[in-house]
């Protein structure tokens, strides 16, 4: 659910820098979060975003 929430707030933000821009189209929108999304995908990951280690109980076989 968080990420349709942040896609629809991004091509909000991104629609709405181009209307007052007065350079609004649909190719530049796509463009423009194409490039938001691949520069998303290039950023490390966030220390506290590992996911967790199963543990196994005393004796048993991992």
């Amino acid at each position: 659910m968080l990420a349709v929430l942040l896609s629809i707030c991004a091509v909000m933000t991104v629609a709405t820098v181009l209307i007052a821009t007065r350079t609004f189209s649909a190719q530049r929108v796509l463009l423009a979060l194409t490039l938001l999304t691949t520069l998303a995908a290039f950023c490390p990951r966030l220390r506290g975003a590992s996911l967790p280690t199963p543990r196994t109980q005393k004796g048993s076989a991992p």
